[in-house]
């Protein structure tokens, strides 16, 4: 009786465990697989807006594009604000970098959105996809949260996933990788 007591719990931390290595290797394959792979921005199917004349004539002078991905049910007046706050707080630190945001809406919440992102001073690029366009686009776009943000090159190959202003052991890693692509 005695044994069975400790045995369950150790067969049960046993469980655990092996799971969170297993879902830490399915993580690190998803993430080999997400940054393997070009990322493609089908900005002829989506509509693109300006909060400001600026980001229209700026867009295509940055060196980087650091996208939010924002799914329509993410869409909220919190979640606008987080960006808007990341925007303002952050758009000095790296000139080379263009924000920019795709927004997984219905076409009868266009308006609405883009006058939410407007209220909240957003400069960066707008991409309203209303027939999910980027997701046909990018079939290997994970749907776990940690890949809706990311900074691409010119070319459309991944260079850094997550916030990368989130931390400030993320923006230390940022500016290794900005650095080291600086100087290649």
């Amino acid at each position: 009786m005695w044994n069975n007591r400790f045995l369950i719990p150790l067969l049960l931390i046993f469980g655990v465990v092996v799971l969170s290595c297993n879902r830490n290797s399915k993580f690190s394959d998803k993430m080999i697989d997400f940054c393997s792979k070009t990322i493609v921005i089908p900005s002829d199917k989506m509509e693109r807006r300006f909060c400001s004349f600026y980001s229209d004539t700026a867009q295509y002078k940055k060196k980087w594009h650091y996208y939010t991905y924002i799914d329509g049910a993410d869409c909220q007046s919190c979640e606008i604000g987080k960006i808007a706050i990341n925007e303002q707080s952050n758009k000095d630190k790296v000139p080379q970098l263009e924000f920019s945001y795709i927004v997984r809406v219905p076409k009868t919440e266009i308006e609405y959105v883009y006058r939410k992102f407007c209220n909240a001073r957003i400069e960066g690029t707008l991409y309203l996809d209303t027939c999910d366009a980027f997701r046909i686009a990018n079939p290997h776009f994970p749907d776990l949260k940690v890949f809706h943000a990311f900074v691409l090159d010119r070319y459309g190959r991944v260079m850094f996933v997550g916030h990368p202003f989130q931390s400030e052991r993320m923006e230390k890693l940022f500016f290794k990788v900005i650095d080291k692509e600086m100087r290649s």
